[in-house]
């Protein structure tokens, strides 16, 4: 993975500039009744009883981490699984990854995966996940359609598929029934699009680093 998640940051300001007056993408009802949960405290004054709410519990706000949580455990793997990602890469595209860019490229992702956690917690940026889960399962395909085509395990494989596989489903499959349909594709198709990028730099060693 290299920097190119970036674009899963940029991305939601692109869309809130061109989307119109809902900037969060969500259905107003859908979004109250599926994201939260809210508990009152009912208190009585004379005859009347007045609800004070008093927790919002919001699931999404804590799906976000696991995609930086999951990436450490991801990257663990394609550095120390098997011959790791580098070497493995190397010899199936021909064209020399070395250790230190991967190292490199993984410390500049693993930073903006953080500030995407982190922006994903706001009111306008809550769907950052979508782009995440696109590009986690784009990334666990990979993996697998490497292994299957070279007949030898592509360090990661087994994170992706464990983890990422379903944590990318899971999580499209919660904001496709939350979302405004157009801003959910634009996001997917925004994970999709980074790891094209990212495919491109890994097959040439990150030499465009």
């Amino acid at each position: 993975m290299v920097p190119l998640y970036v674009i899963s940051v940029l991305w939601p300001v692109i869309i809130r500039l061109f989307g119109g007056a809902n900037p969060t993408g969500y259905h107003r009802k859908s979004f109250e009744s599926d994201l939260s949960t809210e508990l009152a405290l009912t208190t009585k004054a004379g005859r009347h009883e007045v609800q004070i709410p008093v927790i919002w519990l919001d699931a999404v706000k804590l799906s976000p981490w696991l995609f930086p949580l999951t990436y450490v455990i991801h990257v663990t793997e394609e550095y120390f699984g098997g011959e790791g990602f580098p070497a493995w890469s190397s010899r199936v595209t021909g064209h020399l990854f070395t250790n230190q860019n991967f190292i490199k490229w993984n410390l500049v992702a693993f930073l903006v995966i953080i500030i995407a956690a982190v922006l994903s917690s706001r009111r306008n940026f809550r769907w950052i996940p979508v782009t995440l889960a696109a590009l986690i399962l784009i990334n666990a395909t990979t993996h697998t359609i490497g292994t299957i085509a070279t007949q030898s395990y592509s360090p990661g494989l087994i994170s992706a598929l464990v983890l990422w596989l379903p944590l990318g489903y899971l999580t499209l499959k919660h904001f496709y029934k939350i979302m405004e349909r157009p801003r959910f594709i634009m996001a997917a198709v925004a994970g999709f699009g980074s790891h094209a990028v990212v495919s491109i730099i890994s097959f040439f060693g990150g030499r465009l680093g």
